[in-house]
């Protein structure tokens, strides 16, 4: 029987997906790492703020289907608010 070419869009988009899932595994004591010190910050009464260069990327983790509640954009107006256990996320592209 023959056998099929793998250049097939959906095919090798679900190899992507599972190779950036194994890069992830990897990665993954590192994210919990930093989850587990956000969480310190926003447990001593920090707050999380969202930046980039872009602003549909800030809008995506505000507004996207209703976005975390307690994540705010990070504006010139947070800088002279924020405190030691405030938190970011920045996305530099």
């Amino acid at each position: 029987m023959m056998q099929r070419p793998r250049d097939f869009f959906n095919e090798n988009y679900l190899d992507a997906l599972l190779a950036g899932m194994d890069g992830t595994r990897k990665e993954l004591p590192t994210i919990a790492q930093a989850s587990e010190a956000v969480a310190e910050r926003l447990v001593a009464g920090g707050e999380l703020f969202i930046a980039s260069v872009r602003p549909d990327f800030v809008s995506e983790g505000i507004v996207r289907a209703g976005g975390l509640m307690l994540l705010k954009a990070y504006t010139a107006a947070a800088i002279p608010a924020a405190k030691p256990c405030d938190s970011s996320q920045v996305a530099l592209r």
